[in-house]
């Protein structure tokens, strides 16, 4: 076997191992369910994917690359998309190829596809409501998040007169990009840690609140300890020891033994020798107080009311650890989720009810007549 048939056989195989431990993480989160995670078959994804890709341009190693990748089928109520990251949704590896970004072939009345190598497919798409692209790249093993707007924003770290001035070949590997471990190591951190939350809504895809939307804010937070675990982490790892009592007597007592020993036989038990309590008062006297020098500790912004039910709910039903109650954390997000949407339909029903009750106080008696007119029409035609 030639190295790089065995660099692409590794390769594959470091995608398909990060690829299966992040998702299987994500599926114990309340939006999803371990059965949203699609296992390639031994002899990989049947279907025509690897196929379109290999006629739209992709290599022949990529397409069959592709065929042994896992994915995620979409979670609860009917999902349209399952959420890879709360910015991309998953490829389906036995679904034809229909995405215009993952084409290489742009019809007549449309833009040309971004250029990607032959060797770097999509494992994560940023059309309508996602963000952007996820492209991994297939002989280096790095992936790579590409914005859904494409080239018309530069990344963080060029201006768009220096992303402009790159070669086509060249734009897509300006974007952040990570090796595949570390990729998938930041997100399942984001999800452990709950930097963002999903919460799943009976009408459409998951919604996501967030504890930190920049990376300032982010690293701010995975900086500290999780309050709510460390408030509950001496209770969970404490087991009572009926010894316990019987020990801090005899510690106590050991103490008390060791300090008679110290002091002389006329000395009182709390009386300071005079010469310690010269010393004592001499240093009161003269010393120069210093205000205590402030501990640095990243800024954490408080979280909006709604963010902090949605923590409190995820965490109170023991995520991320192995006894997490996902059913529980379900029924308790889809209860806020519906109790948040009926707020927010109350309050568009009054602000339409205002908006055509102001309507109506412009309208002249003329105009008035003329809708009452119509609406009669209308209820006979109904009859």
């Amino acid at each position: 076997m030639s190295n790089t048939m065995e660099n692409a056989q590794g390769v594959l195989q470091e995608a398909k191992n990060d690829m299966m431990g992040y998702y299987t993480l994500l599926c114990r989160m309340p939006h999803m369910k371990p059965e949203c995670l699609r296992v390639p078959p031994p002899d990989g994804w049947p279907g025509s994917h690897a196929e379109d890709l290999r006629e739209q341009g992709w290599s022949d190693e990529a397409a069959e690359f592709s065929r042994h990748l896992p994915f995620l089928a979409p979670g609860l109520y009917d999902a349209e998309h399952a959420w890879i990251t709360w910015r991309s949704t998953a490829v389906a590896f036995d679904q034809p190829v229909n995405d215009f970004y993952l084409s290489r072939i742009s019809a007549a009345d449309q833009p040309k596809p971004p250029y990607l190598p032959p060797h770097v497919i999509y494992i994560g798409q940023g059309y309508n409501e996602a963000k952007e692209y996820l492209l991994l790249d297939t002989e280096l093993g790095h992936i790579v998040s590409y914005p859904n707007h494409g080239g018309d924003f530069a990344p963080s770290d060029l201006t768009l007169d220096e992303y402009e001035a790159l070669a086509p070949e060249q734009k897509w590997k300006a974007h952040p990009t990570l090796p595949l471990r570390a990729f998938f190591e930041r997100e399942s951190n984001r999800l452990k840690r709950l930097v963002y939350m999903p919460v799943p809504c009976r009408r459409r895809n998951p919604s996501f609140h967030f504890r930190a939307e920049w990376p300032a804010e982010e690293a701010a937070l995975l900086a500290i300890e999780d309050e709510f675990d460390a408030e509950h982490e001496a209770d969970d790892d404490y087991v009572e020891d009926e010894n316990d009592e019987e020990q801090d007597e005899m510690d106590l007592e050991e103490l008390r033994l060791s300090r008679d020993e110290e002091r002389g036989p006329d000395e009182a038990e709390d009386e300071v020798p005079n010469d310690e309590m010269e010393w004592l008062r001499h240093d009161a006297e003269h010393a120069e107080y210093q205000s205590a020098p402030r501990l640095e500790r990243p800024e954490v912004k408080p979280l909006p009311e709604k963010t902090k039910k949605v923590y409190e709910v995820y965490k109170q039903s023991g995520w991320p650890h192995d006894h997490f109650d996902a059913e529980k954390c379900r029924a308790e997000l889809i209860s806020l989720q519906d109790e948040w949407d009926g707020v927010r339909k109350a309050e568009s029903d009054a602000k339409s009810k205002k908006k055509k009750e102001d309507y109506m106080k412009r309208l002249t008696p003329e105009q008035l007549q003329t809708i009452e007119e119509r609406k009669k029409l209308v209820d006979q035609q109904n009859l």
